[in-house]
C-alpha cells in the first residue's frame, strides 16, 4: 500500500488548510463590501474620503466643465509647494 503525497511531494494527508483560508478571505472581503455599502445607504451621499480644507487646499467643484477646472487650478495657492518639497527630501535623507 502506498503512502498518499500531498501537494508538496511530500508524504502525509491532503490538509484542508488552503481550501479554508480561501473561504475565510472571501467572507472577510464580503463583510467588508456590505459594510461600506451599506454606510453609503446610511449616509444617502458618498463619504468623503478627501478632505480638501484638512490640508490647507481651497475646496474644488466637481464638475469637468473648463471653466469650473480653471477656477479651481487658480484658486489653488502654490507658493509654498517649493518648501514642501524641501522638506520632503529633508525627511527622505
Amino acid at each position: 500500500m502506498e503512502t498518499p503525497m500531498n501537494d508538496t511531494g511530500l508524504p502525509g494527508p491532503k490538509g484542508q488548510g488552503p481550501a479554508v483560508g480561501i473561504i475565510i478571505v472571501i467572507i472577510v472581503l464580503l463583510v467588508g463590501a456590505f459594510y461600506f455599502f451599506n454606510r453609503l445607504s446610511w449616509t444617502g451621499e458618498e463619504p468623503d474620503l478627501f478632505d480638501a480644507t484638512a490640508n490647507g487646499t481651497a475646496p474644488v467643484t466637481t464638475s469637468d466643465d473648463a471653466d469650473n477646472i480653471d477656477r479651481d487650478l487658480s484658486a489653488q495657492n502654490y507658493d509654498s509647494i517649493d518648501a514642501e518639497m524641501s522638506d520632503v527630501n529633508a525627511e527622505l535623507q
